[in-house]
């Protein structure tokens, strides 16, 4: 299943009003009763795809005084223990969660950015040439660890994978989480009558659920053909930049002014919801594949925007507080935003408030 057009539906749902419509794949979005907008399988109204496996969750072993049962692919996994399966089936959640489309407050905000932006660029990571093997499996596991903090996860499923060839896996105990997974849905589909009183989804949608949830997931491994932001006269100037980040490494080797102008263009252009989610995924797109490994550009921007103060306030306090992914960049160098006096200087409130700076 090539699901980029129902990437463009996501966006264009989340970004551009746009009302769900039916796609010429077996899922359709639909507006819930809680105001989210879910996927469902086209023509049935059971259960929707975010939801399946919820119903199916594990009880928490710690909650249980004397847990008698194995997991339920012990058989498959021996070495799998009840927390485990509890921790992959979080990953499933947050796998199958990822293309849901949810109201946004001010408590969900970032996270809910976060998550999407983490999701692209994982799967796009693999065409970014102009950086060295290691620094794309630096950022590889970078992003896979804000992916799961802004779902967001608990600590242990934090910690619980990473990739090893480019395949992401539960570390503790190596089983991959692509052979996890299909032998799960296998078991379901196989055994549905076992699990019918639980589950409000039908026999027929196993099979494309497990369909969806791994090509969700050979996103993440960045194993499949990168997703594309959908085109629009708008934002047609940063697109080459979002789609392609070799078009951004390359242009900011040879002339970071033509880089800088691009972010004046955007930050002073009126913007739809679209346009600017478009230039923060531009902005986001500096620190993670520049900043991550030259902080100190963070005062080449300074410097190349100091004589208009506003519209240096403008870029690097949204640089700086669309996410959290500055803060994390800095401290991985062992550094604060307090050792970059040049940056704060050009916080708003909003960015002093989230760095708690006086």
């Amino acid at each position: 299943m090539n699901i980029q057009s129902l990437y463009n539906s996501y966006i264009g749902i989340k970004y551009r009003d746009e009302e769900p419509r039916i796609l010429d794949i077996p899922f359709q979005y639909y507006r819930c009763g809680d105001d989210s907008t879910e996927l469902f399988i086209t023509n049935e109204d059971e259960a929707s795809f975010a939801q399946w496996a919820l119903e199916l969750l594990p009880e928490d072993p710690g909650y249980l005084s004397d847990p008698v049962h194995a997991p339920l692919l012990a058989q498959s996994f021996p070495q799998l223990n009840l927390y485990e399966e509890l921790i992959l089936h979080y990953l499933l959640l947050t796998i199958n969660t990822t293309l849901s489309i949810y109201p946004i407050h001010a408590y969900n905000r970032m996270n809910d950015w976060m998550k999407g932006y983490c999701f692209f660029q994982l799967s796009g990571l693999n065409r970014v040439t102009l950086l060295e093997a290691g620094q794309r499996e630096q950022l590889r596991g970078w992003l896979l660890h804000q992916y799961l903090y802004a779902h967001p996860v608990n600590w242990d499923t934090l910690q619980a994978f990473s990739y090893q060839e480019q395949q992401l896996v539960h570390t503790a105990t190596g089983i991959s989480v692509r052979d996890y997974m299909t032998r799960y849905h296998d078991e379901i589909q196989q055994h549905y009558e076992q699990y019918a009183e639980r589950l409000d989804a039908s026999p027929t949608t196993m099979k494309p659920f497990k369909t969806l949830t791994l090509e969700l997931l050979s996103h993440l491994e960045g194993g499949t053909i990168a997703l594309q932001l959908p085109h629009t006269s708008e934002v047609s100037y940063m697109l080459p930049w979002l789609n392609d980040v070799n078009d951004l490494l390359a242009q900011y080797q040879k002339d970071k002014g033509a880089f800088f102008a691009v972010l004046r263009q955007a930050a002073m252009s009126p913007m739809s919801a679209y346009g600017a989610h478009c230039f923060s995924m531009l902005l986001q797109n500096y620190a993670c594949y520049i900043v991550t490994f030259a902080p100190g550009e963070l005062n080449v921007l300074v410097e190349a925007l100091a004589d208009e103060p506003d519209l240096c306030t403008l870029i690097v306090s949204r640089l700086c507080t669309d996410t959290i992914f500055v803060q994390h960049i800095l401290w991985q160098h062992g550094q604060t935003i307090e050792d970059m006096p040049q940056v704060v200087t050009h916080f708003n409130e909003a960015a002093k408030e989230l760095y708690s700076i006086k």
